[in-house]
């Protein structure tokens, strides 16, 4: 269904107003547009820009950046090429990627109605983890454009399969995998559909729909793997083997199984990070590794360790934490992490001790200031709106393409 440019226009304005109100706090009220994890992408990207070489660390001890996938350093490291004031520059051209991404979902939702493509559209001006992200130096907002172009450019070959569509595919989807892995499990289910939506598409002999579905997929894939290509190539030198990041191993004992065993024996997610990694250090031989051993060594065993971790607790318990969690993960939007909410009185739910989820939520509450509280209701509201909202689009998209959504969203699960 086409949208007017007036409507398009309207998003773009309403959402880029919206961002450029948050950089103008985050800069002018001295709360800047760092967070934990900025600095490890400014110093990946100063290292990028003026070495040319994919290195992390202080510039008197480097080591090769196997953590993090490039593209948004290589964005970073781009802006630093043209200005010193790279934060601030970032930021701006997030804001006008994070506008486009706006109108590309209100293009998507626009597929049922204009005003489904409209409601789509205002929520996604008005959300408050799109909005926030984009003011911070982070690769959250990159990702989330990539993301929405896979899906617009999926969409679009639902509607008209083509090669030229599944190249586009190909690109949406390298370009995602070249921010964040999160997306990783989906690319077998996304070359499955291209192949089946070919097929089903084709009214010719058995052979040239079998070749016809072959050369597009192998054409998606083909695209895809430029993408990450660098980064393979890179890590093979160090690994010996095909491998994209060193990160896993990292997220799995010091979140998954940190913030699992803070909940069943109580004490913080950071506690037990501590704990996990100090027992790692001193049974390094238990794990084969060694003061020479690489990053990847090092999130294997990592990894190693959090699967023992995780199978001595109750299977019970971890499913119940792990739900748990990503219910509050779908509902609970990132208001504790924008600069200037951090500055009002609050604390970490992350480092409450309590043994139950509804005392901790209790404890929480208590110890919020108004304001605070005020604020993150307004954004949990606004969740569950977009939440139903979204609901809604999958029954209908059920309906529309029954197969296909069923297939994506039972492997998403």
């Amino acid at each position: 269904m086409k949208w007017s440019y007036g409507n398009l226009l309207f998003l773009f304005s309403f959402a880029l107003i919206l961002r450029l109100i948050n950089i103008f706090i985050l800069r002018y009220e001295s709360h800047g547009f760092l967070i934990e994890d900025s600095q490890i992408y400014l110093d990946s990207a100063d290292w990028l820009a003026n070495s040319g070489v994919f290195l992390a660390g202080p510039k008197d001890a480097p080591l090769p950046q196997t953590e993090r996938m490039y593209g948004y350093i290589l964005l970073l490291a781009s802006i630093n090429k043209i200005t010193a004031h790279i934060d601030f520059a970032a930021v701006l051209f997030q804001a006008v990627l994070d506008s486009i991404t706006v109108c590309m979902i209100a293009r998507i939702a626009a597929r049922i109605n204009q005003t489904a493509g409209l409601i789509a559209g205002i929520l996604g001006c008005l959300w408050f983890n799109m909005i926030l992200h984009s003011g911070l130096i982070l690769n959250d907002t990159l990702a989330l454009f990539f993301l929405v172009t896979l899906m617009l450019c999926f969409l679009r070959f639902l509607e008209a399969p083509s090669y030229l569509n599944a190249l586009f595919i190909g690109g949406a989807l390298g370009g995602t995998l070249a921010i964040r892995l999160g997306i990783l499990p989906l690319v077998p289910v996304i070359l499955s559909l291209i192949v089946y939506v070919f097929w089903k598409s084709s009214n010719c002999e058995f052979k040239t729909k079998t070749m016809r579905s072959v050369m597009g997929t192998s054409l998606t894939a083909c695209v895809m793997l430029l993408f990450i290509l660098p980064q393979l190539v890179a890590n093979w030198s160090i690994a010996n083997r095909p491998v994209l990041t060193s990160q896993a191993g990292t997220h799995f004992l010091f979140w998954v199984a940190a913030d699992v065993y803070s909940d069943v024996h109580g004490g913080t997610r950071a506690d037990w990070a501590f704990k996990f990694d100090q027992e790692l250090k001193s049974n390094i031989h238990k794990f084969g590794l060694s003061g020479e051993s690489s990053a990847f060594d090092w999130s294997n065993a990592r990894l190693e360790m959090a699967k023992e971790k995780l199978v001595q607790l109750p299977i019970i318990e971890v499913s119940s934490v792990w739900l748990s969690k990503g219910i509050l993960n779908v509902f609970i939007p990132s208001t504790p992490f924008h600069p200037l909410i951090r500055s009002m009185s609050n604390i970490s739910f992350g480092n409450i001790e309590s043994p139950s989820l509804i005392s901790k939520i209790v404890v929480y509450v208590n110890h919020q200031s108004m304001e605070y509280i005020v604020i993150f209701l307004v954004n949990v509201l606004l969740s569950l709106v977009g939440c139903v909202f979204a609901l809604i689009g999958l029954v209908i998209s059920l309906n529309k393409y029954p197969k296909v959504t069923a297939i994506a969203a039972g492997y998403s699960i």
